[in-house]
């Protein structure tokens, strides 16, 4: 699942370092193992963690968590 907030108007006047309105501002990317409706495993390790990555475009560098 990928969340992501784009750069508005606000954003650009916030903060210096956002060029255009539509750009991304930050994503989010959340690994899904089990199904949301019957709970089932997704993937055939039922061990495996749950992988996430954030990424925050508001600077003059991407910053990755």
């Amino acid at each position: 699942m990928q969340i992501q907030k784009s750069v508005t108007q606000f954003d650009l006047e916030q903060n210096s370092s956002l060029v255009n309105v539509g750009d991304s501002l930050w994503e989010t990317v959340i690994e899904i193992n089990h199904c949301p409706y019957c709970g089932e495993a997704l993937t055939g390790n039922k061990q495996r963690s749950q992988q996430f990555r954030h990424i925050d475009y508001s600077g003059w560098t991407s910053k990755v968590r």
